[in-house]
């Protein structure tokens, strides 16, 4: 039997069981689970609802890192964001419609993509 139905088969034993007395009925491994568990939504899924004010953010401060926008983000959504969170969200969802600019710092340069097409 393969990891991806043990999986599916301890997620409804759960209801009834305990999840370890569930992964041991199985032979799962408590690590299998929880990688299955951490990869069942993409990351787009995931975040899908901080989308529309991490654009909202954006448009307002175009000027932003990633260090002023996580506190704004935290106090629009409520939620516990971690400060990755919107430079991952950025850089893996909003890519369509950057215009990137090139941003030069001493001795570092990178491109801050938050600045959009047809504001």
């Amino acid at each position: 039997m393969s990891s991806e139905r043990k999986v599916e088969l301890a997620g409804r034993a759960r209801c009834a069981f305990s999840l370890p007395s569930a992964l041991a009925a199985l032979e799962l491994p408590r690590s299998t689970w929880h990688y299955h568990q951490s990869r069942r939504r993409s990351y787009t899924e995931k975040y899908a609802d901080l989308r529309a004010p991490l654009e909202a953010i954006a448009r307002r401060h175009p000027e932003y890192g990633y260090r002023r926008t996580t506190p704004e983000l935290r106090e629009r959504t409520g939620r516990r964001i971690y400060r990755n969170t919107p430079s991952r969200f950025v850089t893996r969802v909003v890519q369509v419609g950057v215009q990137p600019n090139l941003h030069l710092t001493y001795k570092h340069s990178g491109v801050k993509q938050y600045f959009k097409l047809n504001r």
